[in-house]
């Protein structure tokens, strides 16, 4: 006899950000997300995923500081303005600034998108990048540099090209299908990545993943195999940082049952379905018999 999926055999979660813009913990109460064990395996499926196009690609802390070192003593600390900006708003932030319009003059090379950095003072000076490599024009390696400087490529202010959803460890829930990224670096390490958007839409749109035609890109085999009772999704850029501030989001989560591959169970059944079909010949044989 056939294995059955205990019941339900798919559960839909449908999830929010409000409590936490950077993450989504939700608590399960215990047996509500549960299978059979021993003869079961739990697997997840992203359906649905869907945001405002709203958040600011400069935020205060995330990708928008830089320190200016005069004469290897003096530290001004810098913050880009926080918001949707362009190259003039960097600009002009720089060559207006109190302290360094008497130090530094910015170019935008229109062409190229860089900035050309210029001394206009007899001090020394360096620029420190703490995270806003992006904005002025430098890759993640270049952390201090002394000015005169150009950037090394162009600049972004469109800051956050992709959402990765990520399973948070420490939690019931995580994933066994490996996924390898490189986003903390150049070799590829393991990750629980659920999701993965571009962000493709302009601003105040909405950016919309819908599982309209079924199918299993984003569909994983969990870790866990007996009961869910916690998970926690976070909501990070392609450099693995988690995004502040992140507008009001909807997830939905489809976890589904599998019977577990069972060589033997497999072998039994086909065993059993020889013999009564033997047993139909059979059977047929000698009733054909008894007519004649």
């Amino acid at each position: 006899m056939s294995l059955k999926l205990s019941y339900p055999e798919k559960t839909n979660l449908y999830l929010t950000n409000l409590n936490n813009k950077s993450k989504i913990e939700v608590l399960i109460p215990d047996g509500v997300l549960k299978c059979d064990e021993s003869n079961e395996d739990f697997y997840i499926n992203v359906i649905q995923f869907n945001t405002f196009h709203s958040f600011y690609h400069v935020i205060e802390g995330y990708n928008n500081n830089f320190n200016i070192i005069i004469d290897n003593s003096q530290n001004i600390t810098c913050s880009i303005p926080t918001g949707n900006i362009n190259a003039y708003t960097i600009r002009e932030y720089i060559n207006n600034h109190s302290i360094l319009k008497n130090h530094i003059y910015v170019i935008y090379d229109k062409l190229k998108n860089i900035f050309e950095f210029q001394k206009i003072s007899n001090n020394s000076l360096q620029l420190q990048i703490i995270n806003s490599h992006v904005l002025l024009g430098f890759s993640k390696s270049e952390n201090l540099l002394d000015i005169p400087c150009i950037s090394s490529k162009p600049i972004n202010v469109m800051a956050i090209t992709n959402i990765f959803l990520h399973l948070e460890p420490g939690y019931d829930l995580n994933i066994n299908d490996g996924n390898l990224d490189n986003h903390k670096g150049e070799i590829a390490k393991s990750n629980s990545i659920i999701l993965s958007l571009p962000v493709d839409q302009n601003y105040n749109n909405m950016i919309v993943y819908k599982n309209e035609d079924g199918g299993n890109s984003w569909f994983f085999k969990c870790n866990k195999q007996e009961t869910v009772t916690s998970l926690s999704v976070s909501i990070r850029d392609q450099y693995y940082k988690l995004i502040p501030d992140f507008p009001d989001s909807h997830l939905v989560l489809q976890f589904s049952k599998k019977l577990k591959n069972d060589k033997y169970g497999s072998i039994l059944e086909k065993m059993l379905d020889y013999i009564t079909k033997i047993s139909l010949i059979i059977s047929y044989y000698f009733v054909g018999n008894e007519t004649l």
